[in-house]
């Protein structure tokens, strides 16, 4: 990945630290994973736990790598799309 994508979605550029703040479907959501993880984890012994914590953990990081993923993947379209605007508009002139 393209070293100045990657610095754009960890946040150098402040962009990624506003995402979702203000959806309410996002918001929605986080409260049902913490109600749901809150459930998983009561009443279950500490080998369990661990490995709850474990897949949760698992699972935040594959979401996360998915996510910069997805982001460089739309960043590359878009400059591609613009690369392509910008040659056709020649022929405009």
């Amino acid at each position: 990945m393209s070293k100045i994508i990657s610095k754009l979605w960890c946040g150098a550029f402040e962009t990624a630290g506003h995402s979702g703040v203000n959806n309410k479907e996002i918001k929605e959501l986080i409260e049902l994973l913490e109600k749901q993880y809150t459930k998983l984890t009561t009443n279950v012994d500490e080998k369990q736990k661990t490995e709850i914590e474990k897949f949760d953990l698992t699972h935040s990081e594959y979401a996360s790598r998915l996510c910069e993923q997805a982001f460089c993947d739309g960043f590359c379209l878009a400059a591609k799309i613009l690369t392509e605007a910008l040659g056709g508009a020649e022929y405009l002139e």
